[in-house]
């Protein structure tokens, strides 16, 4: 395949990211298709509201510092391991259905290093500027978005 012809795949699929990990294993994210950004997207929501609801509890009312919220991150990981880790692993199966990586390597062998630099790329990789801006004028077009 000529660079050019790549180029133009690379425009109009986008491309892929690779996460290196720390023993060397190059890991493929994948974009996600509409149905499986319906289920990440549903997933991720369980998880901010989570993040929410700690923050809610630890708040009581006043106001948090960046050191507090830093200080709930090892809650966030332990309350929401299961979702987190669902979002990684389905968004590393390839279209064959063959799993890059599975919950149990995830949980048992993966660094927290290698596990924030899966979970970003995955989120970096799908859920863009561009993408959330089109969400964005999509709400303001619904009697929701307040026109």
């Amino acid at each position: 395949m000529t660079e050019k012809t790549t180029v133009a795949i690379e425009k109009a699929f986008g491309k892929d990211s690779i996460v290196t990990l720390e023993d060397g294993e190059k890991i493929r994210i994948k974009k996600w298709s509409v149905r499986k950004a319906m289920v990440m997207g549903s997933t991720l929501a369980r998880v901010v509201g989570e993040v929410f609801s700690l923050i809610d509890s630890k708040s009581e009312g006043g106001t948090m510092q960046v050191g507090d919220i830093v200080a709930m991150i090892p809650q966030v990981l332990e309350s929401c391991a299961d979702e987190l880790t669902y979002i990684i692993v389905e968004s590393t199966t390839l279209s064959d259905g063959k799993q890059q990586i599975t919950k149990d390597r995830v949980m048992d062998q993966l660094s927290l290093d290698d596990f924030v630099d899966l979970l970003s790329s995955v989120i970096e990789t799908n859920l863009t500027e561009k993408t959330m801006g089109k969400w964005k004028r999509l709400l303001k077009a619904t009697p929701l978005g307040g026109n």
